[in-house]
């Protein structure tokens, strides 16, 4: 009788919490594989997609920025960060953002504005086609994330090295990969980090 009550219980939390994901936001919009959208954006509006993921599923959108600077972000079904993106290319330019699902399930995109003064502007998001992973693929999402980290460090004091490290990394691999877009945006952040820092004479004069 217990374990029936038990299992009732779990039962009804695991309903409340998909109805909870599932209603984020009244305006969530599903994205469906090889679906692709043109929306219009102010500041920073943020703009949901609900995705549902086979299990080995590689999952890509890729999102052309139009007089808008965004942001990606996608969260798993208790709301854990599953992956992000946000390139330094301000509002024009491709952003993508690659995952492998381990297993099946519901997951959240956010589309956010970086900047709360931007006039309105436009972007479209392209989901690829549903395709199972391969080592290539899983490979891709570990360069995506190196390439992440690598532009978050540059932003933290100390970590200078630390990002020059993660990003030569991503840049070799992004030829690899024939990325030349991200390449090309890699290699600008490198000469960034490699520029001798100005001394405090130069800056005052």
């Amino acid at each position: 009788m217990i374990s029936r009550c038990f299992r009732f219980v779990y039962t009804c939390l695991a309903i409340l919490s998909l109805q909870a994901f599932a209603q984020t936001n009244p305006q969530t919009r599903q994205l469906l594989p090889g679906q692709m959208l043109e929306r219009e954006m102010i500041g920073t509006e943020t703009h949901q997609y609900q995705v549902e993921l086979k299990e080995y599923e590689f999952f890509q959108v890729r999102i052309q920025q139009k007089g808008v600077d965004v942001a990606l972000k996608l969260l798993d079904s208790q709301g854990s960060v599953s992956a992000t993106m946000n390139s330094p290319n301000g509002e024009e330019g491709t952003e993508t953002l690659s995952f492998v699902a381990i297993s099946k399930g519901k997951f959240l995109l956010e589309v956010t504005g970086s900047d709360k003064n931007a006039p309105k502007g436009s972007y479209s998001i392209n989901r690829g086609l549903y395709k199972e992973a391969t080592v290539g693929d899983m490979i891709r999402v570990q360069i995506e994330k190196i390439f992440v980290e690598g532009l978050a460090a540059m932003d933290i004091k100390g970590q200078r090295d630390a990002a020059i490290a993660k990003l030569e990394y991503a840049l070799e691999a992004w030829k690899e990969l024939n990325e030349p877009y991200l390449a090309e945006l890699t290699s600008e952040q490198l000469e960034q980090l490699r520029e001798p820092p100005q001394s405090s004479d130069e800056t005052l004069q």
